[in-house]
C-alpha cells in the first residue's frame, strides 16, 4: 500500500495502517525491532513497563485510526473527482431536503462551524493535531508524578 499522509509517503516494507510489517522495507527482525524502537520513545518519562506498553498501544491506535481516515478521505476525493467543497456544493440541495436543522439544532450548528473551519466535512490534519494534543495532555500527569 503506497499512500501519502500529511506529506509523508507511506509504503515499502509493510502496511503500517493495517499493522503489517515495520515500514522499514525489511522485516529481517520482524516486529521485535519495531516494538523496541517504539518503546524507546518513552524513555525517561517515568512510566512503568505496563504503562509504557499501554501508552504506546494508545498512541499507535490513534495514529492508525487517523491514517485510515486520511486514506479514506483521499480515496473519496480521488473516486469522486471532487473536493469536499465541490461535493457539498453539489449535494447541498438534496441535503437541505432531508436534514431538518430545527429538529437537530446542535448538529446543524456544530456541523456548520466545523465544516466552515475545515472547508469540508473532515480535516485529517486537524483530527491528528487535536487528538495528539489530547493524548499528550492525558499522559502528562503520569509523566510528572514522582518515580515509583
Amino acid at each position: 500500500m503506497e499512500a501519502e499522509v500529511f506529506g509523508q509517503e507511506c509504503g515499502g516494507g509493510g502496511d503500517i495502517v493495517n499493522g503489517q510489517g515495520d515500514g522499514s522495507g525489511s522485516d529481517l527482525h520482524g516486529p521485535s525491532t519495531k516494538y523496541e524502537h517504539e518503546l524507546a520513545a518513552f524513555d525517561g518519562l517515568g512510566l512503568d513497563d505496563v504503562e509504557r506498553d499501554a501508552a504506546l498501544t494508545f498512541l499507535l491506535d490513534f495514529v492508525r485510526s487517523v491514517a485510515r481516515a486520511t486514506l479514506d478521505t483521499q480515496a473519496a476525493a480521488r473516486d469522486s473527482a471532487m473536493s469536499d467543497e465541490q461535493w457539498w456544493a453539489a449535494n447541498a440541495p438534496l441535503l437541505a431536503k432531508v436534514f431538518d436543522p430545527d429538529r437537530f439544532p446542535l448538529a446543524a450548528r456544530v456541523g456548520s462551524a466545523a465544516g466552515a473551519a475545515h472547508r469540508g466535512m473532515y480535516s485529517p490534519e486537524h483530527a491528528f493535531t487535536f487528538g495528539l494534543q489530547r493524548i499528550l495532555d492525558g499522559l502528562t500527569p503520569l509523566m510528572s508524578r514522582p518515580p515509583r
